[in-house]
């Protein structure tokens, strides 16, 4: 059985885009808009939350290290040395509000969804997520730093099991590697 999300795509851009304004404005007193177009990011970290219910789908925020300290900075202010593990707990926050958010924003016939709680993966490198066509990737930008949230769907019969992301360097585009 191959994963879908039954919602409409007008609809799940619409409700991202107001979930994470809203979050930034309210939690983190930060203006933050969707860009038009994909970004070239390379994250370096992925939190990741799968919702339960009507639809079985992985939420990722994925971004560099440095994006997720100054996230962290927002949440807690100025941070100590061995900030690695708040670094994380605030990224991972941040996803648990825009994936909670976004839920709420998809109607009664998901009001019964539920979240897992943050799962972080960190990468020696930055990575590229590969996009097989079965995901939706949306970017944002909020002072000078970029990240991406990917919504991907997963099989109802559980063949998609992972809530890790996929990443692939072969899937960064020439100019990346340059």
């Amino acid at each position: 059985m191959n994963a879908e999300m039954n919602i409409d795509p007008e609809d799940v851009i619409q409700n991202l885009d107001s979930a994470v304004k809203e979050v930034f404005e309210m939690m983190l007193g930060l203006s933050c808009a969707p860009l038009a177009e994909d970004s070239s990011i390379l994250p370096t970290i992925t939190a990741s939350i799968r919702l339960f219910g009507t639809n079985k789908i992985d939420c990722l925020l994925c971004g560099t290290d440095c994006t997720a300290k100054v996230l962290a900075e927002a949440f807690v202010g100025s941070l100590g040395e061995d900030s690695d593990a708040i670094i994380a707990d605030s990224f991972g926050e941040l996803c648990n509000m825009v994936a909670g958010n976004w839920k709420n924003k998809l109607g009664p016939q998901h009001a019964s969804s539920s979240l897992t709680t943050p799962a972080i993966s960190r990468f020696a490198e930055a990575q590229q997520l590969a996009d097989d066509g079965t995901c939706f990737k949306r970017y944002y930008r909020f002072d000078q730093e970029v990240f991406g949230i990917v919504l991907v769907p997963v099989d109802l019969d559980g063949a998609k099991q992972s809530v890790q992301p996929v990443w692939s360097p072969a899937a960064l585009p020439p100019a990346a590697l340059a």
